[in-house]
């Protein structure tokens, strides 16, 4: 599993839709946001195997999002 974070909730939810439009299952999850290099409080949970789609999906759709923990991308 690996998590790619994000500043709120609502962008969080915004992202779950377009990957799973795009086909990549994830999940929204809380966060620390003392974890995190921006203070992010919220993230997607999904399958690292999907990590590289997921980031070209959010570029692709401009959605901004923070740091990735647990996959090299």
């Amino acid at each position: 599993m690996c998590i790619i974070a994000m500043k709120t909730v609502t962008a969080a939810m915004h992202a779950k839709g377009t990957l799973r439009s795009g086909g990549v299952f994830c999940d929204v999850i809380s966060l620390d946001a003392t974890l995190t290099k921006n203070g992010c409080a919220y993230g997607l949970s999904l399958e690292k195997k999907n990590a590289h789609k997921a980031v070209r999906l959010l570029e692709r759709a401009r959605i901004g999002y923070g740091e990735i923990i647990g996959a090299d991308v």
